[in-house]
């Protein structure tokens, strides 16, 4: 009996589940303050943490938004839009 495409996605879909729910997720003897401490640490030392005063930017800020034309293809096709060849009156 041949499978479809679907059937052998969705029976590799299964196979995957199984073979992974005997897996155990533990996170062993870490603690929420262990966690913190690293992600500290990874950041950088508690020397060059302390010497930061603060990470924002002041400032005024400008937003231009530029709306290309709609390519020719996509043009809706309603009642009073112009054609490609027509200008505006």
């Amino acid at each position: 009996m041949l499978l479809s495409a679907a059937q052998r996605a969705t029976f590799g879909v299964w196979i995957s589940f199984l073979l992974a729910a005997p897996v155990p997720l533990r996170a062993g003897d870490l603690t929420p303050e262990d966690v913190i401490a690293k992600h500290l640490q990874s950041l950088g030392s508690a020397q060059v943490r302390a010497g930061l005063k603060s990470r924002v930017v002041e400032g005024a800020s400008r937003t231009e938004l530029v709306q290309l034309p709609m390519p020719a293809k996509s043009w809706p096709a309603r009642q009073g839009s112009l054609r490609k060849d027509e200008s505006p009156a």
